[in-house]
């Protein structure tokens, strides 16, 4: 450390040459340190065709430098017994340039835990890269670069990686432990490799039991290291703000896997049924998905719908596409005209689900294994909490002027502001 110190000061970088162990007690006792530039390297043309293409590495420009420091263990002291200083090439003296030498690359060992901390909350190399740079007063006096902190990160992940369902269940025995009402389920193959996993936490399902009036539910790729798509309950609590009911984790989205997770949702919640589910169909047609959103923005009434269903048949001369008859059979279940006498005015699309979604990509990154993705659903549920708590203590705590005064308006604004799906005075709010 001490002469890796000396040469950064300097200007060269140091590698470790030949050492000597003691036959006294087997420790070594010789060390010879050397400049990085020490020996001289090989001619390219001599040299014979790797086999297979390799990475294209830049090779250091080696001088034969005669620069060294050797050193012998004498008791419990070290001692320098021989030193050469001259170099045979120059010496880099920009100070932001010293740092990309060999051995004054890496991360301090007193900065790798706040590395570590800000990995945790998914920030990338580049953003951890601007922090440190306002630490140090600029980029330039970084003693790495962002290559360094993304390799560090992936070496994080790789130490989790061989045991990362075993940190997951872990994990979910400690919720279960502190919250006895946390609930857990997974599914494995034929190759006893889990395609399927279930959470939900206390809390969620106690709002649910509030709560159940509509949920919505889509599923979202690229969230971790498996492809395994994410698929998320959402509701809407009495501030219309967006919650998270439940999460689950699909290998393959076929029928079978939906209905366990169906099944395990009913299970978590008791029962207990929504009164309302909105989900995408996937009919694997364009056309057809383009239909539905056309079809759930419009306000037609059943009889238009009925008639455009058939002009568009046979516009396009579709009537013995599958997909199409399949959808048809179903509109019950997607066209407003057909289920308008039910409300749930704040949720009606998918659009809460996907607008989740956005919000879970600026937590989780492809490269995330399932524990660090739970550890950061963990932190986006804490923030719909303290969202929650922040506008529950505006209800009760403050209150807003109307536009006038009459009566009425205060009636009405009491509960609308709270999103109570009741009727004023005998007013329905679907009229």
């Amino acid at each position: 450390m001490h002469y890796n110190k000396y040469a950064k000061m300097v200007g060269f970088s140091i590698k470790c040459s030949t050492s000597k162990n003691s036959t006294l007690d087997g420790q070594k006792d010789k060390q010879l340190f050397v400049c990085s530039k020490s020996g001289k390297n090989a001619d390219i043309n001599e040299l014979e065709a790797p086999p297979v293409r390799q990475r294209n590495r830049s090779i250091t420009k080696k001088t034969e430098c005669k620069a060294r420091l050797r050193i012998k263990r004498r008791g419990k002291k070290w001692h320098v017994t021989y030193f050469i200083e001259e170099h045979n090439h120059k010496l880099i003296k920009k100070f932001s340039l010293k740092k990309y030498l060999r051995s004054h690359k890496g991360i301090p060992k007193e900065e790798k835990d706040f590395v570590k901390l800000l990995h945790k909350v998914n920030l990338s190399a580049g953003r951890v890269m601007r922090i440190m740079g306002e630490v140090y007063g600029g980029l330039a006096n970084v003693p790495y670069d962002s290559k360094d902190v993304s390799n560090y990160m992936a070496k994080i992940d790789e130490e989790h990686a061989h045991k990362d369902m075993s940190m997951l269940l872990a994990h979910f025995a400690r919720m279960k432990k502190e919250d006895p009402n946390f609930y857990f389920n997974l599914h494995t193959d034929h190759a006893d490799k889990v395609d399927r996993i279930f959470w939900v936490d206390g809390p969620a399902i106690a709002a649910y039991k509030n709560y159940s009036d509509c949920l919505s539910f889509d599923t979202t790729y690229i969230t971790n290291m498996y492809n395994m798509p994410f698929a998320p309950f959402i509701g809407i609590n009495r501030y219309c703000q967006t919650i998270q009911l439940g999460c689950g984790f699909l290998k393959n989205e076929n029928i079978e896997s939906f209905e366990w997770l169906f099944k395990e949702f009913l299970e978590a919640m008791g029962g207990v049924q929504p009164d309302n589910f909105i989900t995408r169909p996937r009919c694997g047609n364009e056309m057809c998905n383009s239909l539905i959103i056309t079809t759930l923005l419009s306000t037609m009434s059943i009889e238009e719908f009925e008639s455009r269903w058939a002009e568009m048949i046979f516009k396009h001369d579709v009537a013995d596409n599958t997909n199409l008859s399949d959808l048809y059979k179903i509109r019950a279940t997607f066209v407003p005209a057909y289920f308008k006498d039910r409300f749930f005015p704040f949720l009606q699309t998918t659009a809460r689900s996907e607008g989740f979604n956005a919000v879970l990509k600026s937590y989780v990154d492809p490269h995330n294994n399932l524990h660090h993705f739970f550890e950061q659903y963990l932190k986006l549920q804490e923030k719909i909490d303290v969202a929650e708590d922040s506008v529950e203590f505006k209800d009760e705590d403050k209150t807003v002027r109307v536009w006038g005064d009459y009566p009425f308006g205060r009636a009405s604004f009491d509960r609308c502001i709270r999103c109570q799906y009741t009727s004023v005075s005998g007013l329905s709010f679907g009229k």
